[in-house]
């Protein structure tokens, strides 16, 4: 076969096992939305049975030796063809060094986890879900040494987003951590939180409207309700997003924002390389960096809610009718110190990563044991944001994360926030009539703009190097803080 030939037949493996990716997708979809409760068992059983035969055609020696042969000689390829061929051999390289066995383990387990961390949220007590974030710990360690490096949070972080450090890290933290104290000791007082009481039936239906806004296609997806909301792609054209409603806040309509942003993102990528990639193949900084974008610096603007306030006053009087419209942009951008990550402020949002990324160094790296986490966690929360949890449902069992095996994730939230800072100084760069560009709402040149700069070329491209390509330099958190003193400041 001439090297062409083995690209081709390359390319059809890896397009059947996208596919039997989209399946195990499709089977947490439905485990997270609108699975019965008895079922979780046999989910498990299927999930890992899916997972060892994903593993098994990634490894197999069929594969192997095509990938080989076409690696070998990737200099010979297009550009585009070179570098899906190096992020597929990266991801052969580490799935060769996972056995099928911790395939298989890891994949039950996690499903298992997951519905023992529902339960245990909703009853509050983390020691229902402590054995299982035991086993996870144990695993996650046994992976960092499978993968080469014992213990090291390196190779997790690698893992979400390639060539990532904790040395890059720590030093953007403790950036981010500087910045963020010196913008909090200067705000005003804070006066009392104002709540808004909203059905959750009309927040459903309102949240539809504002992902329909900001240019998701329900062509190619939908929304649901779950615990703890996420996107995920289901199909080539099946990018579905979810949201969780409270009858006590509109966090719904931030979610709605935040998931939004990694559908289009999803949405956006180059069709000729998506249907090829799964979803541990594209990089976390550069999603997060897309969901916080449409999240916070669109959709927290007097811009982007002016034309929808006299529709929220129709539909909802007795909520929003005699509430005045600053209020409510004074309520939506409230910085405050709080207990759950989802529903914090821009300024405080990425302290909840830091304290999520140090305790998860401590598990892999120090042998914190398990038992103490919901004690570590409360006493960070008090150092860092001046608050206690009062129970483990707004403590450590918040996030679902852990419950997944998604060590190494937390960071890639707050890396995102400086990149979508960066990526949104470009654009104004690029774009010197943004503010009319805002002012009209016209978010499908945002969009555009977008999917030529970020998402098409991100479809191969990590956070890392992208944001080198677009802006020319690398992650810099000076940018997400001059924005937020800006905002908040000025």
């Amino acid at each position: 076969m001439t090297l062409n030939e083995k690209l081709n037949k390359l390319k059809q493996i890896y397009r059947d096992l996208t596919k039997l990716d989209q399946i195990s997708c499709l089977l947490s979809w439905d485990q997270e939305t609108y699975m019965p409760p008895l079922a979780a068992e046999g989910r498990a059983e299927q999930l890992a049975i899916l997972a060892k035969i994903i593993h098994d055609k990634s490894t197999s020696l069929e594969l192997s030796d095509l990938l080989y042969e076409v690696y070998q000689n990737r200099h010979e390829l297009s550009v585009e063809d070179r570098k899906f061929i190096e992020i597929k051999y990266r991801t052969w390289q580490k799935q060769n060094q996972l056995t099928p066995e911790f395939v298989a383990t890891w994949s039950s387990l996690t499903s298992q986890a997951i519905e023992a961390w529902k339960t245990a949220k909703q009853k509050k007590d983390f020691h229902l879900f402590a054995p299982f974030l035991e086993q996870l710990v144990a695993l996650v360690r046994t992976k960092t040494s499978l993968l080469g490096k014992p213990n090291n949070y390196d190779v997790l972080l690698d893992y979400y987003e390639p060539g990532l450090t904790k040395k890059q890290v720590d030093s953007l933290f403790t950036v981010l951590k500087t910045g963020i104290k010196q913008i909090l000791s200067s705000l005003p007082q804070i006066g009392p939180t104002r709540y808004i009481e909203a059905p959750i039936s009309w927040q459903k239906q309102f949240t539809k409207k504002v992902l329909s806004l900001i240019g998701y296609n329900y062509q190619t997806g939908r929304q649901d309700e779950v615990a703890h909301p996420f996107m995920t792609r289901v199909g080539d054209q099946d990018i579905r997003v979810t949201n969780t409603f409270h009858e006590n806040d509109v966090s719904s309509f931030f979610s709605a924002l935040h998931e939004g942003g990694h559908a289009l993102y999803e949405q956006g990528m180059d069709s000729n390389y998506i249907v090829l990639l799964n979803d541990y193949e594209r990089s976390l900084v550069l999603h997060e960096s897309q969901s916080r974008f449409w999240e916070n610096f669109i959709g927290r603007t007097k811009t982007f809610w002016s034309p929808l306030w006299p529709q929220m006053q129709i539909e909802l009087p007795t909520v929003f009718g005699s509430m005045e419209f600053a209020d409510y942009m004074k309520m939506v951008n409230l910085v405050q110190p709080s207990l759950i990550r989802v529903q914090a402020d821009e300024v405080t949002y990425n302290l909840h990563i830091i304290i999520r990324y140090e305790i998860e160094k401590m598990l892999v790296e120090d042998n914190l044991p398990v038992t103490q986490v919901p004690i570590m966690w409360a006493e960070k929360y008090e150092q860092y944001l001046g608050i206690r949890p009062k129970n483990d449902a707004e403590g450590c069992l918040q996030d679902v994360h852990w419950s997944m095996g998604n060590f190494g994730y937390f960071p890639t939230y707050a890396l995102g926030n400086i990149l979508a800072a960066q990526i949104w100084v470009q654009f104004q760069r690029e774009n010197s009539d943004f503010s009319e560009i805002l002012s009209n709402q016209n978010y499908q040149h945002i969009l555009a703009w977008l999917q030529t700069k970020v998402h098409k070329p991100g479809t191969l491209l990590s956070g890392l190097e992208l944001v080198e390509q677009l802006t020319g330099e690398s992650l810099n958190a000076q940018y997400l803080l001059d924005y937020l003193a800006e905002k908040y400041l000025s």
